[in-house]
C-alpha cells in the first residue's frame, strides 16, 4: 500500500516524470519479463525507471535497477534488499557506460520534458554498440525509440490489462 501512496503522491507532484496515475500492472511486468527471456545472462541488465518495483519484481535477481526519484529508491531498497538499486539518472548513466548492456526502460516518454535527451543518450550509446537489446513500453501507438539507430524494433504485444494500455517494444 505504501508503494501506491508514494506513486500517487509522486504523480500529483510531477506527472511528466511518473507518466501514469497508477503503477504498471502485473500483466505488463510479466510481458516485459517474457521479452527478455533470450537476453544473454552474462550481459548486465539495467532497468531504467524502476519506480515502485512493479516491473522489477519480474526481472532476474541480478538486474541493476536505476531510479531518480529518492522516495522510490528508498521503497525499492526496502522491497528488494538483495538487489542493486542505483539512485541516479538514466541519461547520465547511458553517457557513462563502457561495456555492452541490455536495458529495460520504464521511463515515460510521452510528455516527459527529458524525452529528447533520453532518446539522444540511447542513440549515442547504441551508436557505440553499447546496447545489445532494449525492451520498453509506451502508452502511445507508435514506436517510442524509432529514431535511435536500432537495426530492428518490433512491438511484442499490447497489454490491455494495464492502465493505460501499453505496447511492449523490443529493439536490437
Amino acid at each position: 500500500m505504501l508503494g501506491i501512496y508514494k506513486f500517487l503522491s509522486s504523480y500529483i507532484n510531477n506527472p511528466e516524470a511518473v507518466g501514469s496515475l497508477v503503477p504498471s500492472s502485473s500483466f505488463l511486468g510479466k510481458e516485459i519479463a517474457s521479452g527478455i527471456k533470450n537476453f544473454n545472462p552474462e550481459t548486465v541488465l539495467l532497468e531504467f525507471g524502476a519506480g515502485t518495483g512493479a516491473i522489477t519484481k519480474y526481472l532476474p535477481e541480478n538486474t541493476v535497477s536505476v531510479e531518480v526519484n529518492k522516495d522510490f529508491v528508498l521503497l525499492l531498497n526496502k522491497k528488494f534488499p538483495d538487489r542493486k538499486i542505483i539512485d541516479g539518472n538514466a541519461i547520465q548513466l547511458l553517457l557513462e557506460i563502457k561495456e555492452p548492456v541490455n536495458i529495460i526502460s520504464s521511463i515515460p516518454l510521452i510528455n516527459n520534458p527529458f524525452a529528447r535527451e533520453f532518446r539522444e543518450a540511447i542513440n549515442k550509446a547504441n551508436s557505440k554498440n553499447l546496447i545489445k537489446n532494449l525492451v520498453t513500453f509506451s502508452y502511445g501507438y507508435n514506436s517510442p525509440l524509432s529514431n535511435c539507430g536500432f537495426e530492428r524494433g518490433v512491438r511484442l504485444k499490447t497489454v490491455f490489462f494495464n492502465i493505460p494500455p501499453a505496447s511492449v517494444w523490443k529493439y536490437w
